[in-house]
């Protein structure tokens, strides 16, 4: 509905750890670019943009997304006892429509 905009998951402890990726697949229904879909990763102190979702052609078919953060520089900031990320939705106009399924998030 339109008060459902955020989907966000429980904290990992991914603190020590090398590598993060987190997979999953989307489901795009008329979402558009200025409705800013964000998946996000949380830092210790704001969640932070990471990928827009949502603009992937073709609409009304399952998309798959991956990324893979390495443990330096400007990713290490994730690597943390309470790494939590979320998906924002809070632009979605009424007639479009956002799912996600099969989220995996990996540590090595």
């Amino acid at each position: 509905t339109s008060s459902d905009n955020d989907l966000i998951s429980r904290n990992s402890n991914t603190a020590g750890q090398s590598s993060l990726t987190v997979s999953f697949y989307y489901y795009d229904n008329n979402v558009d670019n200025g409705d800013n879909v964000m998946l996000q990763f949380w830092n210790g102190t704001a969640y932070i943009d990471i990928f827009e979702l949502g603009i992937t052609s073709p609409d009304d078919t399952w998309h798959f997304y991956t990324v893979t953060l390495n443990n330096s520089g400007g990713d290490a900031h994730y690597f943390r006892s309470d790494f939590k990320l979320k998906i924002e939705g809070s632009s979605i106009d009424f007639g479009e429509n956002f799912a996600v399924d099969d989220m995996k998030v990996e540590v090595d």
